[in-house]
């Protein structure tokens, strides 16, 4: 996190037309809004939402039906449903 943003590493390279809006980040009371999400290196991507200052946590595709379900690597490995808590100082 820089304060601003959250940045998600992966541990293979994405494929970079996978749609990447199923993001969604909180604050520390964990109330959810939808991120805009970037890619700035083959295997990290940068998620931020104006509804949030200081990112600490960020759900991906855990929605019921998450519009933009389908990130994967570019071995074309499916990245999985998760909630991610940041801890931070």
């Amino acid at each position: 996190t820089d304060g601003k943003a959250l940045y998600l590493k992966f541990n293979q390279n994405l494929d970079r037309t996978s749609p990447v809006d199923a993001f969604v980040i909180s604050g520390r009371d964990f109330e959810a809004f939808a991120a805009d999400a970037e890619f700035v290196a083959d295997n990290t991507l940068k998620l931020t939402s104006p509804a949030v200052d200081k990112p600490f946590a960020v759900w991906y595709a855990w929605a019921e039906n998450p519009k933009g379900f389908g990130l994967r690597s570019v071995s074309k490995i499916a990245v999985p449903s998760a909630i991610l808590p940041f801890l931070q100082p």
